[in-house]
């Protein structure tokens, strides 16, 4: 299994790129596989109002979706079911761990979605900034379960995954370069030059770069985000965004 450290700092890098959303979430999906392999898979708002040119999608025919307001209710009903137990734990949960054989709440699930991702297991992976489910992922498995330290792989990069995922949709398909125009920092816990810095980390920057930009030294700049933790009680990063930027 890949380390976490890792696959976080690819799906940074992989959000700062010019590309669409779901050219960032097909790429954050091929990130997952490596550690967490599926057959299928969905990465999108799971909503009718949302096209699925916005959706990555990994062996699964969707297209009759796109017409079918009663397939996109049943799917909704379905997925609540495992909303809330995902969304107490961590955000990630599995049909086999939640939903007890011959339950009707599983008979649905088979009904409505066993034949879409063609699965004997899927992982419901629920992104979350400050309170809002911003998207969701579904991987599917053919012919084994999700195991605990899979799902917790998966728990570790759900930070990441779902500010960069809000990021993305921040741009509206616009190339990165716009970005910076959507983004405002007003955080009135920091100084203007820490609400700066962490538009910069927003953005993707690293410190040096964040140090170019504003010239000031690397070593500044570090003691700036220890600063800027401390105050916004964040643990890392992705936790400066959510909580400073994304709220």
């Amino acid at each position: 299994m890949g380390d976490v450290a890792d696959s976080q700092q690819r799906l940074c890098e992989a959000a700062r790129q010019r590309a669409s959303i779901a050219e960032f979430r097909h790429r954050a999906l091929d990130i997952i596989h490596e550690s967490v392999p599926h057959d299928t898979a969905l990465f999108h708002e799971l909503s009718p109002r949302v096209p699925l040119t916005r959706a990555a999608i990994v062996g699964v025919d969707l297209a009759a979706l796109e017409h079918s307001r009663a397939s996109w209710d049943e799917l909704a009903v379905v997925l609540g079911s495992l909303r809330d137990a995902a969304l107490a734990h961590g955000g990630v949960t599995t049909v086999a761990s939640t939903l007890a054989s011959g339950s009707a709440p599983r008979r649905a699930w088979d009904r409505a979605v066993t034949p879409m991702l063609h699965a004997r297991d899927a992982m419901l992976t629920h992104l979350v900034v400050e309170g809002r489910i911003v998207s969701a992922i579904v991987q599917g498995r053919r012919s084994a379960t999700f195991d605990e330290r899979e799902q917790a792989w998966m728990r570790a990069l759900v930070p990441t995954l779902a500010v960069c995922d809000a990021l993305r949709q921040l741009t509206n398909d616009a190339p990165l370069r716009g970005l910076a125009a959507q983004l405002e920092c007003v955080d009135q816990r920091l100084t203007d030059r820490q609400r700066e810095i962490v538009v910069l980390v927003a953005l993707g920057h690293t410190d040096a770069e964040i140090a170019l930009a504003l010239s000031l030294s690397a070593n500044t700049v570090r003691n700036h985000l220890v600063e800027i933790r401390s105050r916004l009680g964040a643990a890392n990063r992705a936790e400066i965004v959510r909580l400073a930027v994304l709220r």
